[in-house]
């Protein structure tokens, strides 16, 4: 570590292409927020916090299974634990990447566990492990992301408290055992499940960490923003960045976890929090990302397709054609939502990205069709971040709406009878249709919009 500060005590970006040269609105300004994150106990009150409310699920949610004869969607949404995770929480998290970037990071729990673990390991003299470059690409990462999408397609692991529950406390303990096992930082960079996500979706994101000055990086000579965080306390947020980044020279939103110790441990105060237009002019663009994320944007596109698709009949028939077909000829409707998993992440998606490399070579864009994949990739997200935008108002619209009978208590004990009965128990959606028409066109319009401008992203 002392070593590549050392190296990159006299590197500085070059003048004029440090992002933060644009003029931009420094949080950092904002009194309550500086007092905020540069309070002693921030993030790790709220993260402490976060924590109880998990453990507080996964205690309400161990054990219940839905009640036999009851809607396993109907039960879930009027249920208190799968409502507030994959109702709630889940569509606001995808907004807030979208918009703010990786603001989540910032206050993740699975961060703090993972500084638990480290610091037991430190106490049990645990020799650590580096991560190496596959899993730094992200391809752990990927196949993470694949395996929680087949079970919830396999299992119902959304509709199901005890698996949630279950869920919930396998994530707690292996970021846990990472931080135990690797050096610090290593679950976030190299096995949080969501970590693609974030990486992929606040490409354009408006907040933004940025150095204010190259001059001062370049006088600077202690680099406390890369300083090591030794043996610090688990409930203290000092120290360097945590995923080995230097500040000064960050182009992009696709690694900065927005934890904010850069912006603690400068001593000069160059460090800024932005808040910028979307897909700031500023930022690098990449003519090509790593097959690891073009895999995972590949994957999420066929996700999110089939997530829109369900909302109608029509169109759910279409997309799922396939994998029904191949069900009743095989008779295997056991086995149909695994088939379907399989369908929406694998097949289906391949059989779209080359139709779009054949589309492409055709017209003289690309001259390879696997290649093109991970050009058209950055391009390809913007569209399917839109889409995930929409699912995610209609989820929350939709299961918002059970909270106050999810409050009431256990209705599988209590009065089973409204969730077995007609459709009529349905609470109206938290938004009407046209709200949801309009916000719907709206984003579209956006995602449109961006499209065609950053076309770069793929030159």
């Amino acid at each position: 570590m002392f070593t590549e500060i050392d190296k990159l005590q006299y590197k500085v970006a070059e003048k004029g292409k440090i992002s933060s040269k644009e003029k931009n609105f420094n949080l950092l300004d904002v009194p309550f927020i500086k007092k905020l994150l540069f309070w002693k106990a921030f993030p790790c009150s709220i993260q402490t916090f976060i924590l109880l409310v998990l453990f507080g699920f996964i205690i309400m949610g161990w054990g219940v299974y839905t009640p036999e004869g009851l809607d396993q969607e109907l039960f879930a949404k009027s249920n208190i634990v799968c409502l507030v995770i994959w109702g709630i929480w889940w569509p606001m998290m995808i907004w807030i990447v979208v918009i703010l970037g990786r603001l989540w990071c910032m206050i993740c729990p699975l961060e703090m566990m993972s500084r638990i673990g480290a610091k037991i390991g430190q106490l049990l003299k645990i020799k650590k492990l580096s991560i190496n470059r596959p899993v730094k690409s992200g391809y752990i990462i990927v196949s993470l992301y694949a395996a929680i999408q087949l079970l919830a397609a396999g299992t119902g692991l959304h509709y199901v408290p005890a698996y949630t529950a279950l869920f919930l406390f396998s994530l707690i303990a292996f970021s846990m055992v990472i931080g135990l096992i690797f050096k610090s930082g290593s679950f976030c960079k190299g096995f949080c499940p969501i970590a693609m996500t974030l990486n992929a979706y606040s490409r354009g994101s408006m907040l933004a960490v940025r150095a204010s000055s190259g001059e001062k990086c370049e006088e600077c000579r202690t680099k406390n923003c890369m300083r090591p965080t030794g043996n610090r306390s688990i409930f203290k947020s000092d120290g360097g960045c945590p995923v080995n980044i230097y500040p000064p020279q960050l182009k992009s939103n696709k690694d900065c976890l927005l934890c904010g110790r850069c912006l603690k441990s400068c001593t000069s105060g160059n460090m800024q929090l932005l808040l910028r237009l979307p897909f700031s002019k500023k930022d690098q663009r990449q003519k090509s990302v790593s097959w690891a994320l073009t895999f995972f944007i590949m994957m999420d596109s066929g996700f999110v397709l089939s997530e829109i698709c369900e909302e109608w009949d029509l169109t759910d028939k279409i997309f799922m054609a396939v994998p029904q077909y191949f069900l009743n000829y095989f008779n295997l409707k056991g086995y149909s939502g695994w088939i379907e998993g399989l369908w929406a992440l694998f097949i289906f998606p391949l059989f779209l990205w080359t139709l779009t490399g054949l589309f492409l070579k055709s017209i003289g864009v690309l001259k390879s069709i696997i290649h093109s994949w991970r050009s058209f990739a950055l391009r390809a997200v913007i569209i399917t971040s839109s889409l995930h935008l929409m699912k995610s108002l209609i989820r929350f619209s939709e299961w918002s709406a059970f909270f106050p009978y999810a409050l009431k208590g256990p209705w599988e004990i209590n009065n089973p009878e409204p969730l077995s009965s007609s459709v009529s128990f349905y609470p109206e959606p938290l938004f009407n249709w046209f709200v949801m028409l309009s916000i719907s066109i709206t984003i579209l319009c956006f995602a449109l919009y961006f499209f065609i401008l950053e076309k770069h992203i793929g030159e």
